[in-house]
């Protein structure tokens, strides 16, 4: 049996795809995070640069955002959590398919109704 891979300690050299059009969409240059980012082991999230950028600025509080700054802080956090809730369920095998193709867990909330 293979261990399944952990996202968390994963060295990437690149964003995933997802995280490369987020961190575009939030305005910032890949080749900029690159560089700004040389020599650590993996890539950052795009909340993690957005953090940082807004702490470069001298933003400490929510108050202190504009408001496209909390827009982009909202949608950001909500990529987050889909892509942590797709870590769980599928790349560290905590969901496998169950019967019909469906997950373990589904099949079983399915048969308690």
């Amino acid at each position: 049996m293979s261990t399944p891979i952990d996202p968390s300690t994963t060295s990437t050299s690149a964003p995933t795809g997802l995280d490369r059009a987020l961190l575009e969409w939030l305005g910032f240059d890949l080749d900029d995070v690159a560089e700004w980012w040389a020599g650590r082991e993996s890539w950052p999230s795009p909340m993690r640069v957005l953090v940082d950028d807004l702490a470069l600025r001298g933003v400490d509080t929510v108050d202190e955002m504009s408001e496209q700054d909390r827009h982009r802080l909202r949608v950001a956090d909500r990529v987050s959590e889909v892509q942590e809730g797709y870590r769980r369920r599928f790349v560290t095998g905590m969901r496998r398919p169950g019967p019909g193709g469906r997950s373990v867990a589904r099949h079983h909330d399915e048969r308690r109704l």
